[in-house]
């Protein structure tokens, strides 16, 4: 087999084992204190509904972590936990305390 060398292609953007970074899925950079998101949790045959929510808190307090380290926001502070809806719907919701 035979490479043929070419000049001016761009490299792709590295990326982490398939990642995207989680300042792109959660809305991290935007929050002010107040302000909060809320990612629905519903069981399944397979999963059970405090297994979909545990599942659910550990993806977004990892994520948290994850931004604080990446971007330095020493002294931001999030609170992530259950929430349900006066309608009974199911949530996972994350806070901006600081």
């Amino acid at each position: 087999m035979t490479y043929v060398l070419q000049d001016n292609i761009p490299a792709p953007e590295a990326r982490r084992a398939g990642r995207r970074p989680s300042g792109i899925k959660y809305p991290f950079a935007d929050m002010s204190v107040g302000h909060s998101f809320f990612e629905p949790c519903e069981a399944t045959a397979e999963k059970p509904l405090a297994d979909v929510q545990t599942a659910a808190i550990d993806r977004l307090r990892s994520a948290c972590g994850r931004w604080k380290k990446a971007t330095g926001a020493a002294g931001v502070q999030f609170r992530v936990d259950v929430y349900t809806d006066g309608s009974g719907n199911h949530f996972v919701g994350c806070w901006r305390i600081a």
